[in-house]
């Protein structure tokens, strides 16, 4: 690898400052090469240290919002599903944390990134087309990231039925019965 730099022993500890890591995993080891002492003598050996990773900058998040089915009838189930990218390098934790899903400053509800995925069930969808928002808002090596998905919730359908009767003074009554479909 690069040598970053050299820096005096104290007290037998010695540090060195890095302005910034690029994002991405870095791999870091320290040696030491021992100096003669006053008359010239080398009392101690040379080592190195075992490797260190550390992770520099957060990196770039990609986030993709799906929902099956994309379009649905009132009242059924939607389920929003994130997928968070890109695959980390070895080294390197996946994203985690938290995804919030969200329409017009209406939060939906939350799920916790498992995997770079996370996905929300919602039944509360009025009719009509949605646009609903997934936000990442990132951890201490991911950036944050949202991503947007239309949803279509069609009316419930409906059927009607009507009946009819005399009741006990003659006269005709007629009953009219709307429902939504068994199931």
């Amino acid at each position: 690898g690069n040598a970053l730099g050299l820096t005096a022993l104290s007290g037998g500890v010695a540090s060195l400052a890095q302005a910034s890591l690029a994002a991405g995993a870095h791999y870091f080891s320290a040696s030491y090469f021992p100096a003669p002492d006053a008359d010239g003598n080398v009392n101690f050996a040379a080592s190195a240290s075992d490797p260190v990773v550390m992770a520099g900058g957060k990196r770039a998040t990609s986030l993709s919002l799906g929902s099956a089915p994309a379009s649905t009838a009132y009242g059924q189930t939607v389920t929003l599903t994130i997928s968070l990218g890109p695959v980390p390098p070895p080294g390197v934790a996946a994203p985690d944390g938290q995804v919030m899903f969200q329409e017009a400053g209406v939060t939906y509800g939350a799920a916790l990134v498992a995997g770079g995925t996370a996905a929300l069930s919602i039944q509360s969808l009025s009719a009509g087309t949605h646009s609903i928002t997934a936000v990442y808002s990132g951890d201490t090596l991911w950036l944050s990231a949202t991503a947007t998905a239309t949803v279509t919730v069609n009316r419930a359908a409906t059927t009607t039925s009507l009946s009819s009767s005399i009741n006990a003074s003659g006269q005709a009554v007629l009953t009219a019965l709307v429902r939504p479909p068994p199931g």
